[in-house]
């Protein structure tokens, strides 16, 4: 199961492939996923890095350890520097 925020802010949680809103206007490069799909990290076409998910040990490189519904940008690093992404 995954949970995040659909256009009308409004939490969603989903156990089947949802098309997530976020994507329909960024071209996505690569996705990358922990084994229990509890955080994510899509690398885009336009080289920045966006990541949601649980968080509690700051894994989202947000600076902070609140969970993120919707793919937010990973601005604690530089554009267009990422180029391979894993995830625990």
């Amino acid at each position: 199961q995954c949970a995040f925020l659909n256009q009308d802010a409004q939490m969603k949680i989903v156990s089947t492939p949802t098309l997530v809103d976020y994507f329909t206007s960024h071209k996505v490069r690569q996705v990358f996923t922990n084994s229990l799909a509890e955080h994510a990290f899509a690398l885009l076409q336009s080289g920045s890095l966006v990541s949601w998910g649980r968080n509690q040990e700051f894994q989202l490189g947000m600076g902070h350890p609140m969970r993120v519904f919707v793919p937010t940008e990973v601005t604690t690093l530089p554009r267009n520097h990422v180029s391979q992404v894993s995830c625990g």
